[in-house]
């Protein structure tokens, strides 16, 4: 017996496929961590409410090491409050919006000219453990909203 309150999301389920959502029992609090696991009382020795399905993870960054990142950052302080001007006249403070725009900017630039680009994209598989317990809200939903297509298909043809 779960005593968390239901959360309602807002799936566009006519992108997705309902019968594997419905197979695989996919739902939004089902994607699960270990330590959620090990708090569930269901979590006993060969208890079946865990599944581990692959996923791909699909990651878009800077180049640039965690060391350029820092220099150029420590860079663009020591200039940022060196030309500081006072917040009368215009001037911004460190962190501020106007500086993370032009630091974002410098890494964009930096990288284009050592690396030849300005981002990378990097896709992973990863595994992530998909819990079994059932929420009749959703599972309902998502039956309801399936025999209600194809209702709607067989009165198309």
């Amino acid at each position: 017996q779960r005593k968390s309150k239901p959360v309602i999301y807002h799936l566009d389920v006519s992108a997705m496929y309902p019968n594997i959502i419905l197979t695989n029992r996919l739902q939004p609090s089902a994607v699960v961590d270990s330590a959620t696991c090990a708090q569930c009382s269901f979590n006993v020795p060969g208890a079946k409410c865990q599944k581990k399905m692959p996923w791909q993870w699909r990651g878009d960054f800077n180049p640039a090491t965690k060391s350029e990142y820092d220099q150029i950052r420590s860079q663009l302080e020591s200039e940022w409050i060196q030309k500081k001007l006072p917040a009368a006249l215009g001037g911004a403070p460190v962190g501020s919006d106007a500086f993370n725009k032009e630091f974002k900017q410098r890494m964009k630039d930096y990288a284009h000219k050592v690396y030849k680009k300005s981002h990378v994209v990097r896709t992973e598989a990863r595994d992530a453990v998909i819990c079994q317990r059932e929420h009749p809200f959703y599972v309902d939903t998502v039956r309801a909203f399936r025999d209600r297509r194809y209702k709607y298909k067989d009165l198309l043809k």
